[in-house]
């Protein structure tokens, strides 16, 4: 996207228009924020996931998991773990309320 942009020559103006205004979606604070939880949640349930599946885990050592993630789950809803994604997505993507394209303009 970034590569149509910058080079808009051999494009036509739709796909400009298009790709700048996905670009600047992908870019967006809203973006990134709910990619970076994503990623979290989807790290950790990756390893769940594997565990469960190996014919060889046993039904306590599963549980156990289980619990650790519902454990993990608790604290990345903490106003600790909220914190720190925000601050991680404010380096990347900028600041929130300075973000042209927010939620509101989505709907």
């Amino acid at each position: 996207m970034q590569s149509i942009v910058e080079n808009p020559q051999p494009w036509d103006d739709v796909t400009l228009s298009m790709s700048s205004g996905l670009l600047q979606h992908l870019n967006g604070f809203l973006f990134c924020f709910l990619i970076a939880l994503i990623s979290k949640l989807l790290q950790q349930s990756s390893i769940l996931y594997m565990v469960l599946q190996n014919r060889k885990t046993d039904l306590s050592y599963g549980v156990r998991k289980i619990v650790s993630f519902l454990d993990f789950l608790g604290e990345l809803r903490s106003d600790k773990s909220y914190n720190e994604v925000f601050a991680s997505v404010v380096q990347v993507a900028g600041d929130p309320a300075k973000c042209n394209v927010g939620y509101e303009a989505q709907l």
